[in-house]
């Protein structure tokens, strides 16, 4: 055998002393052929022919020439613009391939992909250097195709997640949860999974769109809810995906809402008696909210919400405004002076047509937002002592340099201008109000636009509007900061958005409901002639806002009762009246007495214990 490391020498295979010549290019067969003519041919025996398999191939016309058996090729390869780099190892010449006439140069995948910047996306270039036997080499040209690297599965976009709950960001057991999703390549349906379970279908929506249902049925873990997405290219690409593209969340709540502390107490001198026409109430604060969703709605006349109080925004400080609203025209939110001293105020303003403006008197901000019509948008304006921005649904709109001087002094208003102003009344609906000393971040914004519980720092006012009735809304952030409702129908001003309030009976007849403060509420009964004596029983039924039931109440926790006695004491008779002190005569009153003993009878009936004559 001779071996092909040198070959100055041209072999024409009948040389003296020349036993034979196994070139072992053959390739198949169970023969190893001699090439002299003695055909001292070998049989192969456990031996195989090897053929190396690679995922790339790399084509070169071979050269014609009585030396190129034994020269080899190596592959040279770049990622867009950077340098050429050899890459895989030198794959040498065989007759076969001078036979053939051109070569398939082999390399293995992990020698591609260590080419510099080898990632998803990039595009590759490939050449070849061609090696003579002696070290000398040519370089080809570069390939006339480039090769786009393709080794994951693009990801999905839009992506949003829902429940077909009242408040689509919420969920219980039993609820649907949708999930819609969208790819820019072509895409075999994706496999979905929500909190590591598979989902119930997905469905082909037509344009590499899809959407995937999946019923909670009370095994999975509460909080945000987890899901993931496996999908796999038109090229076989796979990759796993988790969460949405639009920061849309559903949060599943399955714990059951509980009442603690509950009292009841009567407005009797003695709490714990009641009387005919006596009130009696029952006070109970939730674990949980409980109450439905309200909003304000506003009439564009006169209509007004006042905040008095104290720390409010001052001068430059740092602000957010963050406010949900619908609309045609008028104040949202307006701080400060907006009638003395101009740069005093800080207000959301929509004119008649529906452009968003930051006023800071005489120096406004015309922002490039229009709020929709019809439908409720959620709006941030954020002010770091230099950069105004707004955000509208959880997405930057805008932003422009201002500085402001507001005056700390004024009420915060809401659905109109500053106090000092009689105008510009907003006429639609407005809820969830908040108020912060600090510049709000875009996760926060976000967050607040998807419904989540935001611990927010540097909180002035919180509003949610929910509680339903009265004229007093309550400030929910811990400050005390309660508004006003001034001018509005209380009848129509409490817009129902969903949800169902708790209901309470008192002896067995409908109590009113009101709310005291944020999740406490308080039902009342006033009684009548027709009411049963005796310990005054009730029930309280609530839900909390995701639906689940809370376990219907008929006990206090803290043992108090009140007991209803709607009888008089049984008639009775005066007995003997006898004065004392001073110069007693029996039946007379004189000028030296100083008291009267009268005898009452007192009657075997345990209502007249502790009471009074």
């Amino acid at each position: 055998v001779q071996i092909k490391a040198s070959r100055e020498t041209t072999i024409d295979k009948n040389e003296t002393g020349l036993v034979g010549y196994w070139q072992m290019d053959a390739g198949s067969g169970g023969t190893a052929t001699d090439s002299t003519s003695i055909a001292n041919h070998g049989i192969i025996n456990g031996a195989t022919w090897v053929v190396e398999d690679s995922p790339l191939n790399f084509q070169a016309p071979v050269y014609d020439t009585g030396v190129i058996v034994g020269s080899a090729f190596q592959l040279r390869g770049r990622i867009n613009t950077n340098d050429f780099e050899v890459f895989g190892e030198k794959d040498t010449i065989t007759v076969n391939d001078l036979n053939a006439g051109i070569k398939t140069v082999s390399t293995s995948s992990d020698a591609f992909e260590a080419i510099t910047d080898f990632s998803h996306e990039e595009t590759a270039q490939l050449s070849a250097f061609l090696f003579d036997v002696t070290g000398n080499s040519s370089l080809g040209d570069t390939s006339t195709t480039n090769t786009v690297i393709d080794i994951i599965a693009n990801s999905p976009t839009p992506v949003s997640i829902y429940s077909d709950n009242t408040f689509s960001y919420l969920a219980k057991t039993g609820d649907v949860v949708t999930i819609t999703m969208a790819y820019d390549e072509d895409v075999n349906t994706p496999a979905v999974a929500v909190d590591g379970n598979d989902a119930d279908d997905v469905s082909d929506l037509g344009g590499e769109q899809f959407s995937s249902t999946y019923t909670l049925t009370g095994s999975e873990s509460e909080g945000e809810i987890d899901f993931s997405m496996l999908v796999t290219d038109y090229l076989g690409n796979q990759n796993t995906y988790s969460g949405s593209t639009d920061g849309s969340t559903v949060v599943y709540d399955k714990t059951i809402p509980t009442l603690s502390p509950v009292s009841i107490a009567s407005n009797n001198a003695d709490t714990t008696w009641a009387k005919a026409n006596d009130s009696i109430s029952v006070t109970f604060t939730s674990s949980e909210e409980i109450s439905a969703d309200f909003a304000l709605s506003f009439d564009g006349i006169d209509d007004e919400v006042k905040i008095t109080g104290s720390g409010f925004i001052s001068g430059n400080e740092s602000r957010s405004i963050s406010v949900w609203a619908d609309g045609s025209s008028g104040n949202i939110v307006s701080l400060g002076d907006g009638a003395g001293t101009s740069n005093q105020r800080f207000s959301i303003l929509i004119p008649s047509d529906r452009r968003v403006l930051i006023i800071g008197q005489n120096n406004d901000w015309h922002t490039n937002y229009y709020l929709p019509q019809n439908q409720m948008t959620h709006l941030v304006v954020t002010h770091d002592g230099s950069t105004v921005k707004l955000y509208a649904n959880g997405v930057f709109q805008d932003q422009t340099s201002k500085t402001y001087n507001t005056d700390s002094s004024m009420p915060i208003m809401i659905g109109t201008n500053t106090d000092d102003r009689d105008s510009e009344y907003f006429n639609g609906i407005i809820d969830n109000v908040i108020i912060t000393r600090d510049a709000l971040s875009i996760a926060e914004v976000s967050a607040l636009y998807n419904g989540s519980n935001v611990a927010l720092d540097n909180l002035i006012a919180k509003f949610n509007f929910n509680e339903g009735s009265g004229s007093v809304t309550y400030d929910q952030s811990g400050n005390g900061n309660d508004g006003d409702l001034t001018n509005m129908d209380l009848t129509s001003a409490w817009f129902f958005q969903g949800g169902s309030g708790p209901t309470a009976t008192i002896m067995s007849q409908d109590a009113s409901i009101s709310t005291i403060n944020n999740d406490q509420f308080r039902a009342d009964y006033t009684t009548t002639l027709t009411d049963p004596e005796g310990e005054v029983q009730f029930g309280i039924s609530f839900a909390d806002l995701v639906g689940n039931d809370g376990e219907t109440v008929i006990s206090t926790t803290n043992n108090s009762r009140v007991i209803f006695d709607r009888t008089a004491p049984a008639d009775f008779t005066v007995g003997t009246v006898v004065a004392t002190g001073g110069n007693v005569v029996e039946n007379v009153w004189n000028s030296t007495n100083t008291g009267l003993d009268v005898t009452v009878p007192v009657e075997s009936d345990t209502t007249l214990k502790n009471g009074w004559i």
